[in-house]
């Protein structure tokens, strides 16, 4: 009776798909996220394991749907409890949810603070997990693992390994998740979240994850698994593996560290090296070990296969507008945008994700000039202003959240009350102050620039931000105009019909 019924759910299931309309592209990914700098996890440093689904979407956090056109997919994580009002395996979530707390992409927070990310998190449980955590301790417990469901670049940076999967299964797992018990039994050395993930990934291409026993010590490590999944990538190219990653936010949040193996963990880690100096014959086997068989860099897979692609709909729609562009690109001048064709040199599909080294140093430029503008108009006193201000806001602000969960700020100054957008959607709204929205982008790019390449966001993300900064701009001083003679600032080779709409 039960595999008759099972059946009848999947027939019904494809019927739907086809008299429907659902994504057409299909992929499961890997996510693999950086160890926060906050609590016991700094000593660790193992990171965090989920999956990505493309086509499945959340019908409720415990339950999975085929996903609806223009959605972006689901991620399902997994932690030692959730602490909800029952202890569940796995909860999933929409990935722009995951990733920054809204439902929207586009409603994505521009900086990073303890309340803000309170706010968010208690909105996600009351809108999105209803059903799940609505009475207390789940209600009101503020250190319950649910809250790393919601808004996980405020502390960390993400990757995501991505591969192509079929509807069959993406149907199977589907299947497979809604009716199995979704009953919580973790263990941290048996059954973690990176078992977990290794499970689905063998599911879809058996063999895919495995565990490196000798450098994780008999566990399962979210890089381990993260490595062998690249490994069956090359040896089965026609999964077309793409890697993507996802800036930890700026604000007033220490940078996450980087995820490690076991025997990492002990010569990389400031709070393992130096007893393991004690210890120099066991600090050797650690090197060695991991130098032989264990060795994995995520950032080198990145560069390696960058995703040309992207996992939000709407902005694939402009990298594909993007791609559709002739041999001719046009400049944008800062002041007064005039526009001049000039050949497009050739561009590896890579630097189209990462941006070249001209790139990178023409936006340097820009800020240089944009920074010392903002000086003599006397809007900061120096540089290291723009560095303390995420913090003061961070700190003397108050935050609220609108309808769509878009951030904005309240402050006072000098006895005046000022508010402005702190989101992508609203940052140029009616009603967001024009000098604390360029203050803000001035900061938030500033910050992006100071990274290293590993820290810092892949180039379309950073050109959406470089966008609204310069838009803020125009609000601020909307007859600024470039003196007759005066250079203008060419950020190029860059085409404007890359930046998307930064309003809804």
């Amino acid at each position: 009776m039960c595999s008759i019924s099972g059946s009848l759910r999947t027939l019904a299931i494809l019927l739907g798909l086809f008299l429907g309309c659902t994504v057409l592209r299909a992929d499961v990914g890997l996510l693999l996220s950086e160890t926060p700098a906050e609590g016991l996890w700094q000593w660790v440093n193992l990171g965090h394991s989920a999956i990505y689904l493309s086509r499945l979407c959340p019908e409720t956090p415990i339950k999975l749907r085929l996903c609806d056109a223009g959605e972006s997919g689901s991620v399902i994580s997994v932690y030692k409890g959730l602490e909800e009002d029952r202890d569940f395996e796995w909860n999933a979530v929409p990935l722009s949810m995951f990733l920054y707390g809204v439902e929207d992409e586009r409603d994505r927070p521009l900086l990073a603070w303890p309340a803000l990310y309170g706010l968010l998190q208690d909105r996600a449980r009351a809108s999105y997990l209803a059903g799940v955590c609505q009475a207390a301790p789940c209600s009101v417990n503020q250190h319950g693992n649910w809250r790393y469901l919601f808004a996980a670049t405020f502390i960390r940076n993400a990757y995501i390994f991505q591969m192509k999967t079929t509807l069959q299964q993406d149907v199977a797992l589907m299947v497979h998740l809604n009716t199995r018990p979704n009953v919580n039994h973790f263990n941290g050395v048996t059954n973690n979240c990176a078992d977990f993930a290794a499970e689905v990934l063998n599911f879809y291409f058996p063999g895919s994850a495995r565990t490196d026993h000798i450098n994780d010590f008999g566990m399962t490590s979210p890089k381990a698994i993260t490595k062998s999944l690249t490994h069956y990538a090359r040896r089965h190219p026609q999964l077309n593996l793409r890697v993507f990653r996802f800036a930890q936010v700026p604000g007033t949040y220490k940078k996450s560290g980087d995820a490690r193996k076991g025997t990492e963990v002990f010569f990389r880690s400031k709070e393992f090296l130096l007893p393991m100096l004690l210890r120099p014959h066991e600090l050797a086997v650690f090197v060695g070990s991991y130098a032989l068989s264990g060795r994995f860099n995520p950032e080198h897979e990145l560069r390696r296969q960058p995703g040309a692609d992207n996992v939000f709909p709407s902005y694939q729609a402009k990298l594909e507008q993007l791609q559709a562009q002739s041999n001719q690109v046009r400049p944008l001048l800062l002041a007064d945008f005039v526009e001049l064709p000039v050949p497009l040199p050739a561009v590896r599909p890579k630097d189209e994700l990462l941006g070249t080294g001209a790139q990178w140093k023409s936006y340097r430029d820009a800020l240089h000039e944009l920074t010392n503008e903002a000086i003599g108009k006397q809007l900061i006193p120096d540089v290291k202003a723009l560095h303390k201000l995420v913090k003061e806001l961070g700190v003397r602000g108050q935050t609220s959240l609108d309808p769509d969960g878009a951030a904005w700020l309240e402050t006072t100054e000098d006895g005046m009350e000022r508010r402005v957008g702190v989101a992508a959607s609203n940052i140029n709204a009616p009603g967001s102050d024009p000098e604390l929205a360029y203050l803000i982008m001035l900061a938030r790019v500033d910050e992006m620039m100071h990274r290293s390449a590993k820290d810092r966001e892949l180039l379309p993300y950073f050109q959406r931000d470089w966008e609204l900064l310069l838009e803020s701009r125009r609000r601020l001083w909307p007859a600024a105009t470039r003196a007759s003679g005066e250079p203008g600032i060419v950020l190029g080779p860059v085409n404007s019909s890359q930046f998307p709409a930064a309003n809804k």
